[in-house]
């Protein structure tokens, strides 16, 4: 009895170890279950907080739109100029002479026929109240001879002698007092003086410059522009001019003149214009900018350069529809100053995107309400609400 009983007991409590063994790895099996099933659960609840993110949709684009302008437009083309006096003249001297006395200020305005210059004439005067006296006594000579011949105590031949004699001095006498004239220069017409170009006491010869005379008011200006307008250049039509000193600029004339040739070399038809210059805007010699009015229409609409996309020979805008961007071909006409007109395919109340063109495609979510903070900018914009 004694010789089994250790064994007996090495049994039993081999068996009661094993037993408590495996409850303790039941037990750690059901936490690692759990921890698997957790485990397997997340990619599920991220999944339905991804669901939701995608029902919400895309972000809408932030852009600035408005509605085209509307207003009567004229259309123009561009050309250049040159500003030129309607009447210029260098006033100069026929004679040869000492300058005796300068009656004009320079840069002042002259009247027609106004005294501007003499020259010294001291020996042709001189000589003219000799010639003067000696056409005197003859004119007297020839009366008595004609009493005498009446008479007949002279001769008709000696009778023709004086007659001869009076007209010859007097025909010297006319044409002194012409020759005279010359050392007395007048203004031709009405109009600015120019700079002086001789001082008292200076020799001037035929042809020497005194001075320059021009009308400034109107001005004329000369252009030209391509054959193709031939059919609408005409004297009357409008035309606007800016000096290129002074672009900002714009006086309003009327086309004068049409030259009766097109130019075979640059294939233009030259044309005068004259616009009003009372404020002395325009001086001879200027380059200016020409625009010539060729049509006007009324209600046209036009947009910001800004939104036009062009693309190949197409040009597009986006407009705004049902919060969304539509793209929309286009026809474009006249451009000025930063606006295109619109022929075709715009609608006076459209809502043109006028900024946040760049990455916009067609069906794009849009929006003009400006995103708080920095959500959004450059493209993101807000969530739609």
């Amino acid at each position: 009895m004694n010789c089994f009983s250790v064994p007996i007991i090495t049994l039993i409590a081999a068996v009661a170890l094993s037993a408590c063994s495996g409850t303790e790895n039941g037990s750690g099996g059901d936490s690692a279950g759990q921890s698997s099933a957790e485990q397997r659960q997340a990619p599920g609840q991220q999944g339905e907080g991804g669901g939701a993110e995608q029902q919400s949709g895309p972000r809408a684009q932030y852009v600035i739109a408005e509605e085209p302008t509307v207003s009567d437009i004229q259309v123009t083309i561009e050309s250049v100029g040159t500003a030129k006096a309607v009447e210029s003249a260098d006033i100069t001297a026929e004679v040869s002479g000492i300058v005796a006395e300068i009656a004009f200020t320079e840069g002042e305005y002259a009247e027609d026929d106004e005294l501007l210059l003499r020259l010294d004439a001291s020996t042709l005067r001189a000589r003219l109240e000799k010639l003067e006296e000696q056409t005197a006594n003859r004119r007297k000579d020839a009366a008595r001879a004609e009493e005498l011949f009446e008479g007949g105590v002279i001769s008709a031949a000696e009778y023709e002698d004086r007659q001869t004699e009076y007209e010859t001095t007097r025909a010297e006498l006319a044409e002194l007092e012409e020759r005279l004239d010359d050392y007395t220069i007048r203004a031709p017409f009405s109009g600015q003086l120019g700079l002086r170009r001789v001082s008292p006491g200076s020799l001037v010869e035929p042809g020497t410059v005194i001075t320059t005379l021009r009308t400034l008011d109107p001005m004329e200006v000369l252009f030209a522009v391509p054959e193709e307008y031939l059919t609408i250049l005409e004297p009357g039509r409008t035309v606007y001019a800016s000096p290129q000193a002074l672009k900002d600029e714009r006086v309003e004339g009327e086309v004068v003149t049409v030259d009766n040739r097109v130019d075979p070399q640059t294939r233009q038809i030259p044309a005068e214009a004259h616009f009003d210059n009372g404020d002395g805007l325009f001086k001879p010699g200027m380059f200016v900018q020409v625009e010539l009015v060729v049509e006007r229409r009324a209600d046209a609409i036009q947009v910001p350069e800004s939104a036009l996309i062009l693309r190949g020979d197409s040009k597009y805008v986006f407009v705004i529809a049902d919060g969304q961007a539509s793209r929309r071909e286009v026809t474009t006409g006249h451009r000025r100053e930063g606006m295109v007109e619109i022929r075709e395919g715009l609608a006076p109340d459209d809502a043109v995107i006028v900024q946040g063109t760049q990455n916009l495609t067609e069906g794009m979510p849009v929006t003009t309400e400006k995103p708080s903070g920095g959500a959004g900018q450059g493209g993101g914009g807000k969530r739609p609400s």
